[in-house]
């Protein structure tokens, strides 16, 4: 392997130094300071078409932090998106929405969150909303549909 190597390295060598001899200044030949026609200004035509190549407008990716999501009864959330939004939620009874992407599940069901952007464009994120272990012994054991739980 030792032999490899200082074969590689002679090789280098080699090269590097032929690179110079290769190389002349007289062996180029001379590179043209300007290429482009002279004409005076009467020679100058007016009558030309400049190719325009048609407008490419980028819409940023638009996105939201969660398109499904599981909550408990009375809990929090917060969803966010990459732009500002108007947040609306299909029903009000299961899931309320805020203005900044705030989520409180106010009963049991299924909602659906949308953000829409000042531009139409829209992300929805479907908002199921069930009770929890503990919720569930306190509604059953407790009679805690009566209280309101």
């Amino acid at each position: 392997m030792k032999k490899f190597y200082a074969c590689l390295a002679v090789a280098m060598i080699l090269v590097l130094l032929s690179v110079p001899v290769l190389v002349r200044a007289g062996d180029l030949p001379p590179i043209p300071l300007t290429t482009a026609p002279k004409t005076t200004v009467e020679e100058a035509s007016t009558d030309f078409e400049v190719p325009v190549d048609p407008l490419v407008t980028t819409v940023p990716s638009f996105w939201i932090s969660e398109t499904s999501l599981t909550m408990t009864y009375r809990s929090n959330a917060k969803l966010s998106t990459s732009e500002p939004v108007t947040w609306t939620s299909s029903n009000e009874d299961v899931v309320q929405v805020s203005g900044n992407g705030s989520l409180t599940a106010v009963g049991i069901g299924k909602a659906e969150v949308r953000a829409v952007t000042a531009d139409g464009r829209a992300k929805h994120c479907t908002v199921r909303v069930r009770y929890s272990f503990l919720q569930w012994c306190i509604m059953i054991l407790f009679l805690g549909w009566l209280w309101g739980y």
